[in-house]
This record gives structure tokens, C-alpha cells and sequence, in this order.
């Protein structure tokens, strides 16, 4: 067979198959926006809390980009052991299912000066 028979046999199948390469299209780019999603957010939270560049972080690929950002954190303890321990708390109005913490930050807020 020769190339051009190939090629033409290609076409011929990914033109049959549309609907297919569409939704693995859209499959792949939603994939791979919500993975770069929370590595902006982390990007913009080191670079705020290590005080290092947006832009450097930001260069190159997801992979390039989520190695600065662990560099960045590994160079200061201090920053790399908050952002271990933080996590998020989603909001709630009932006070038992709140966290520890958040549960002692009201109250003290509740409590009168003096």
C-alpha cells in the first residue's frame, strides 16, 4: 500500500467517526482544563506567599509549571508546611459540622470586649 492510499484511508475513517473524535476532543480539553485550574490557583497562592514571580512560575508546560511551584515551596520550609496543613473548609451554618478551628475562631468573635 502505498502513502497516499494510507492517508486517504485515514480521512476516509476519521470523517465516518466524527461524532467519536468530537467527544474525545471535548473530553481531552475539559481534562485538561480542570487540571490546570487548581495548578493556576496554587501557582498564584505560592507566588503570593513565597513572594517569588507569577510569571516565573507560570513558564512552560502543566508539568514544568507544577515543578517551579514545588520548588518554589521547597526552598521555604515555612511556606511548604502551611500549604501541607491548610485545607478547606467548606462553609456550613450548623456549628457541629464545622471544624475545630472554625468553631473556635467564632466563638471568640462572638464573645464580648471587656
Amino acid at each position: 500500500m502505498t502513502l497516499k492510499l494510507l492517508l486517504k484511508r485515514g480521512a476516509l475513517l476519521a470523517v465516518a467517526n466524527w461524532q467519536a473524535v468530537a467527544i474525545q476532543f471535548f473530553a481531552e480539553t475539559t481534562f485538561q482544563v480542570l487540571l490546570a485550574v487548581p495548578i493556576f490557583g496554587a501557582a498564584i497562592l505560592v507566588a503570593v506567599a513565597v513572594g517569588t514571580d507569577l510569571g516565573d512560575l507560570l513558564q512552560g508546560n502543566l508539568r514544568e509549571i507544577a515543578t517551579n511551584i514545588a520548588r518554589a515551596l521547597t526552598s521555604e520550609p515555612m511556606a511548604l508546611g502551611s500549604f501541607l496543613v491548610v485545607r478547606p473548609c467548606p462553609p456550613s451554618d450548623e456549628p457541629h459540622q464545622r471544624p475545630k478551628l472554625v468553631r473556635q475562631i467564632t466563638e471568640v468573635r462572638r464573645k464580648p470586649l471587656g
